[in-house]
Order: C-alpha cells, then structure tokens, then sequence
C-alpha cells in the first residue's frame, strides 16, 4: 500500500478516498423523524432518554450531512490514517538508516499552524546487548494558500454557517437546536485544513540520544497459578540478563526473596 501511495499524486489519492454521498431519506424524511422521536414521553414508554438523545443525534447529524454533501462531496476519514515509511540516521556518523513511521499526509490547521510537526522514539540492539533510544522530530512547513483557495475555504466556512441558520428556521428542528446544542455540530467549531504530501527535501528530521540502557530479555520467572493466584516456583538468570529481584520483591509478601522461597 505505502509503495502504491509514493507512485500516485496527491489527486489521485484523493480521488481514492471519496466517497458517494450517504444513501439517506430527505431533510423533510429526517425532520419527520425528529418529530416522532419528539413525540415520545420516557415516563409513558420503556424507551428512556439516553435512548431518545442517541436517536435525535444521529437524525441531527445525517441531516447536517445531508446538506453539506450537497455542495462539498465527502472524503473518507482513512485519509488522516494513511502511513509511508522514512528512512533517518541516528548521527551525522553513522550510515545506518532506521525506519521511521509517518502520515501520507501532513496536516495543519488554517489560521492556527504553519506547520505540521510530530516526534518518535526509536530503539535499536547496539554492542553488548545493549539498546539505545534516540527521538525523531519530522516536520513541514504549510503550503502557501493562494488567494482564489482562502476564498474557497472562507466559502465553505459560510456555507457550514447558513446551513446551520437554515437549520435554525426549521421550527422543529431550530426548538431541538436550540434547547440541546449537546446533540448537533457547532459551525463555530468548523477548521479548515490543509493536507499536503511532503516531498523528502521539505522534510526537517532532527535526531536526539535519549537514553542507552540495558533491556536484554527478562529473567526467567516460574509460576504455579491455581484458582487464579500465582506461586513462585522457582528463579533463574541467564548470562548478561538485567538484575529483577528488587522488582519481585515488591509482590511477594515477604522480605527477603530467600525467606519466600524457604517459607514453600
């Protein structure tokens, strides 16, 4: 997937990623539906109210969807999903790479970011079993917006805004607005964002040590569990394995390993 990804453009990806509008009953369909939901008394019916918000958030929130699909055509949330692999050094002097997990997509919000931004740990087996960590800092400035798209976005951001005035012209559903803004979208809380796909050469990937420790694998440990309760049966290390005794010590009830074992 991620090597079919590199092969396609941004468009074509997209194109991918859009989906039909959602095969659901007319705005006057779903208003009808509100109004019987309206309808029923939690204290005469076995329905109760937790049921009925449930019911009247999701009438609400085709019927939102409904409106905007008709001008805006929707795109599959997968698209924030999508990952590619880089490859980073974790020094200037060294010339092993190291994968290193990303979006397809970086994001940022209009107006709130310049720039898409994330940081990773990653680990790796060095010299006598030991492993270092090093973070991955990756990040890419926004595109520039030229003047003809800020005003598509502002568009849509008024489109999002007389959808909901319309909405609120609506007896029946203008009441439920605004009685229970809990239960539909706030067009106040619509963003724009950008998606772009960086190229390597926009990409800004610093590297910092964090830590070089021992990990080798743990120390064998047997257990007798009975009834859902464990007993230790017996301990043994292995050559150049990390000490855990402290770390048993801690659930066994007494207070010295010896005195456990010699108490079975």
């Amino acid at each position: 997937m991620e090597q079919t990804l590199e092969t396609k453009s941004t468009g074509q990806i997209v194109e991918i990623l859009l989906e039909k509008t959602p095969k659901t009953h007319s705005t006057e369909a779903i208003i009808r539906g509100i109004e019987k939901v309206l309808s029923y008394s939690p204290y005469k019916t076995k329905v109760n109210q937790s049921e009925l918000d449930t019911a009247l958030r999701n009438l609400i929130g085709k019927y939102f969807l409904l409106e905007m699909c008709k001008s805006y055509q929707l795109v599959n949330r997968g698209i924030f999903d999508l990952k590619r692999s880089i490859e980073v050094n974790r020094d200037t002097y060294s010339q092993e790479k190291y994968p290193v997990k990303i979006p397809v997509f970086a994001r940022a919000i209009i107006g709130e970011q310049d720039k898409w931004a994330m940081k990773t740990e990653v680990s790796y087996k060095a010299y006598g079993g030991r492993f270092e960590i090093f973070e991955v800092a990756v990040e890419s400035p926004a595109p520039f917006l030229p003047d003809d798209v800020r005003d598509e976005g502002r568009q849509a951001l008024a489109y999002a805004h007389q959808t909901y005035a319309k909405a609120l012209q609506q007896q029946t559903l203008g009441d439920v607005l605004l009685s229970r803004p809990d239960l539909h979208p706030n067009p106040s809380q619509a963003k724009l964002e950008v998606l772009w796909k960086p190229r390597p050469q926009d990409l800004k990937v610093s590297v910092t040590p964090i830590v070089t420790q021992v990990r080798p694998d743990p120390d064998p440990i047997l257990l007798l569990v009975w009834n859902n309760t464990p007993h230790l049966v017996h301990t043994w290390n292995e050559s150049g394995e990390e000490p855990f005794l402290d770390m048993l010590r801690k659930f066994m009830g007494q207070k010295t390993l010896d005195e456990a074992l010699g108490a079975c």
